[in-house]
This record gives structure tokens, sequence and C-alpha cells, in this order.
């Protein structure tokens, strides 16, 4: 989670401290369950949350992390997309879209360079496109899925690079073989 103070800013990323840009250490103390203190679940994923935590804020530390990692745009790509892939935000135009280009990118041959023009030819922003990304409030439920990995498992791997682009891509690889029934 994120706090700006004056000129300061602090993040805190799975053990991380981050302060005004320098990257610290420090030591977590975990809090034990009480046995009537179930832990949240998320509405949209199912995953089970961190204390006083939501998927949305570890989506935001996770793109902070990759930010001051300099993680590839292709792994940033993958992580945001599964992302909106779980909390139900694109229409139904754009789970195809997605579905295409999580394949597309997956591809084992696919190079940063390829990734990027690959998105400036079939991306959000294409001129041709008639469609809207973002699932409008209105829009039919979608079928519930039980995610076998959701961004708090990949969030696990947020202090090792190499470790969090391979966890973020075995989360592309999962969330397209299971997003079938999603698309109407």
């Amino acid at each position: 989670m994120g706090k700006v103070k004056g000129n300061w800013c602090v993040f805190l990323i799975d053990g991380i401290l981050v302060y005004n840009g320098e990257m610290r250490k420090y030591q977590a103390t975990k809090k034990s369950l009480k046995e009537d203190q179930m832990p949240e679940q998320c509405i949209f994923c199912s995953a089970t949350l961190p204390e006083k935590s939501s998927c949305q804020t570890i989506h935001e530390e996770l793109l902070n992390f990759e930010a001051l990692s300099a993680i590839p745009h292709l792994v940033h790509f993958l992580h945001v997309t599964c992302f909106m892939i779980q909390h139900e935000r694109y229409s139904n135009e754009a789970l195809v879209w997605a579905q295409s280009m999580l394949r597309a990118n997956l591809d084992e041959h696919m190079t940063e360079q390829r990734h990027l023009q690959h998105l400036r030819t079939v991306g959000k922003n294409n001129p041709s496109r008639t469609w809207k990304f973002n699932r409008a409030e209105d829009a039919s439920p979608l079928p519930k899925i039980a995610w076998s990995l959701t961004i708090v498992d990949v969030a696990q791997q947020a202090h090792n690079v190499e470790q969090y682009c391979e966890r973020v891509k075995q989360w592309a690889h999962s969330t397209l073989q299971q997003m079938a029934s999603l698309l109407l």
C-alpha cells in the first residue's frame, strides 16, 4: 500500500519497504487469526485475502514492484490482463480479445519487441476497434470460476524478479485454460 507524506513516498511490497525510491528489507510479524475471525475472500476471484487488503490493493502494489524492478512489458501485460479477466473488468468483446492476446503472448517465441508491435496492431488504441474494453455496470454477470491461481498467489513471489515473472506466466497459462466459460 502506498502512502505519500510531503515529498516522501512509502510502499510496502511483500517484505520490502520502498521509501522514496530506496528499498529496505524489514521483518514482518504475522498475527495469527482468532478462531472467530475468518479471512476475507474476493467476491470476483475467490482469493483468500491478507488481513485488511484487497485484490485491487495487491494489484497496485505489484504495479509498483514492476516499475521499481524494471519488469518487462510482456510480463506486465500478462499481469494486468489476468487481473482484468479474473475481476470481471472486461466487456464480452474484450474477453475474446484478451483470450487471443494471452495465446499470442504466451508463445515462447514472443519477444518484447514483437509483443509491443503486436499491441500497436491489435491493442486497445486500435482505431478500427468498435467495442469498449471495460465491462458496463449493467452487463449480465459472468459465470463464477474457481480460479486455480490468483493475484494473491502471484504476490507471494514479489520479492524475486525471476520468480515473479515465472509466476505471472503460470498465472496467465492457468487463466487462459480456465476462462472458456466466460466467453459467451
